[in-house]
């Protein structure tokens, strides 16, 4: 007999936190930037939660690199910029990349770009519901698209929250 029953633990998804691809309903929840795990880059984290569904209460994820001016300049740290030392045009091409991503999220936020360099968290959580798209890639799930939805609150009530 298994040491575990008949419990079949060899069907079991290896990700604990695996969510099928497809649309989810979610309301960001979360949103900060943060310091990477290399104690040095910084990123936008997004946390949104699932509202309905058989995946109701789960987290979706999202990291958006948030590229520092002197990366944007090809420089990796402010100290090589102000020497002039090190320039790298690989680090401005990815930095460059990183903006565009952030600021394409931004857009399917409804975020006008005048608004964009004023933002809060508290703003983005102020966002009304919204349709996420994931898709699993590499036992990783990202995120491919994100659709405000129109009429709908977020979770302290306002909607609509830059008018777009």
């Amino acid at each position: 007999m298994s040491l575990f029953g008949e419990l079949d633990v060899a069907s079991a998804n290896e990700n604990p936190y695996y969510k099928e691809d497809g649309v989810y309903l979610c309301q960001l929840t979360n949103a900060e930037l943060k310091t990477a795990k290399n104690g040095v880059s910084k990123g936008l984290a997004l946390k949104y939660t699932i509202l309905e569904g058989e995946k109701k209460g789960l987290s979706i994820n999202e990291w958006k690199p948030v590229p520092a001016p002197w990366n944007l300049n090809g420089y990796e740290t402010a100290e090589d910029e102000k020497n002039t030392v090190n320039y790298d045009a690989d680090i401005a091409a990815n930095a460059s990349r990183s903006l565009s991503y952030l600021k394409a999220r931004l857009v399917e936020f409804g975020i006008p770009a005048e608004k964009m360099n004023d933002l809060e968290p508290k703003d983005l959580l102020e966002l009304p519901h919204m349709n996420v798209t994931i898709r699993n890639k590499n036992d990783r799930e990202n995120i491919t698209g994100v659709e405000l939805i129109t009429g709908t609150t977020s979770s302290n009530g306002t909607s609509d929250p830059f008018g777009s």
